[in-house]
């Protein structure tokens, strides 16, 4: 998982229900963050 594919963001916060999608941006850019650290 080397990025986040931004495109199937809107679907994906449809599926899931999620009403606050700038709050999962900043989750999902801090867990991408953490595994790209562990990586290295």
């Amino acid at each position: 998982m080397g990025g986040i594919d931004w495109a199937a963001l809107p679907i994906v916060c449809e599926m899931l229900g999620v009403s606050d999608v700038e709050t999962l941006i900043t989750q999902l850019v801090a867990i991408r963050d953490h595994q790209n650290q562990n990586r290295e």
